[in-house]
């Protein structure tokens, strides 16, 4: 895996150099200036274990710190589920107000539409009958 070097605080260049230089031991690529030929096997060994042991720990942090936030994005979104179903949830509260308020408006516009229908309804029957008895 090419997780790039460490990136924790405090992580000086020489942890960087040697996480390169076992990423390129690991990869077999040519290493420059002749490094390999200074260092014996048993010292490259134990180098390329502890990048090895460092990578593992970093994939362990971030595992778990992802682990926690997923954790934390749940408990946000059963908070927020909570208020929604207690009608605590201001966000969801405010529209509905506003869809409440427009019904009430429709519901009494329909209404005053009825009473016209049935008043002109009343005068088209009635109508007859006065100009019957007039």
């Amino acid at each position: 895996k090419d997780l790039g070097p460490p990136n924790k605080e405090g992580t000086e260049t020489v942890h960087i150099e040697l996480f390169m230089l076992c990423k390129m031991l690991a990869s077999n690529l040519p290493l420059r200036n002749g490094i390999v030929s200074k260092m014996d096997e048993e010292d490259c060994e134990r180098r390329r274990m502890e990048c090895l042991d460092e990578m593992s720990n970093l994939e362990k942090q971030f595992t778990d710190l992802k682990d926690q936030l997923y954790r934390e994005r749940v408990s946000q979104v059963n908070s927020k589920l909570a208020e929604v179903e207690a009608g605590r949830a201001a966000e969801y509260l405010e529209p509905l107000a506003g869809l409440l308020e427009m019904l009430l408006l429709l519901l009494t516009l329909l209404l005053l539409l009825l009473l016209w229908l049935l008043l002109l309804l009343l005068l088209l029957v009635l109508l007859p009958l006065l100009l019957i008895l007039l």
